[in-house]
C-alpha cells in the first residue's frame, strides 16, 4: 500500500504587512507629527525587505519630511511691504517669486511626492532587500 504524504502548503507571504503601510503612510505625512513620524516612516521603510537599496533612497530623498515643507514653502513665499515708499523704491523687502511661479513649483513638488509613493506601492514585493545583498560562496 503506497500511501501519498500530504505536501506541505507553501506559504505565500502578503505584499504589504501593517509596519509597510504605515511606512507608506508617515512619509508623505510624518512631517505634521513633529517630524518624529516622518523619521519612523523612513525608519520602517530601511527595516522593511519590500524594497530595493535605491527604492528606500528614493523614498528618503524626495522631499525629505513629506508634505510639510512644501506647505511651508507656499506660506513662507511672499512680500513684506510697510510705509509709503520713496521715490524710485517698491518699499517691498523679503523674498519674492511671480505668480505664475509659484503654483506650478508647489503642483511638482507635490506631484513628486505622490509619483514616489505610487512607485514605492508598485515595487513593494517580499524579500527584494535580499536582492541588493551579495551572494555568498
Amino acid at each position: 500500500m503506497n500511501e501519498a504524504k500530504p505536501q506541505p502548503r507553501a506559504t505565500v507571504e502578503p505584499r504589504f504587512r501593517s509596519r509597510d503601510v504605515t511606512a507608506l503612510l508617515l512619509l508623505p505625512l510624518g512631517g505634521f507629527i513633529y517630524l518624529v513620524g516622518w523619521a519612523a516612516g523612513v525608519a520602517l521603510l530601511w527595516t522593511s525587505d519590500r524594497w530595493t537599496t535605491t527604492e528606500k533612497w528614493l523614498g528618503t530623498l524626495v522631499l525629505p519630511f513629506g508634505l510639510l515643507p512644501i506647505l511651508m514653502l507656499g506660506s513662507f513665499a511672499g512680500r513684506v511691504c510697510r510705509g509709503t515708499p520713496a521715490p524710485g523704491q517698491t518699499g517691498c523687502t523679503g523674498a519674492y517669486f511671480p505668480g505664475w511661479f509659484d503654483i506650478p513649483v508647489l503642483a511638482a513638488l507635490i506631484a513628486a511626492q505622490f509619483l514616489v509613493l505610487a512607485y514605492l506601492i508598485k515595487n513593494a514585493r517580499p524579500n527584494r532587500s535580499l536582492r541588493d545583498q551579495p551572494v555568498a560562496r
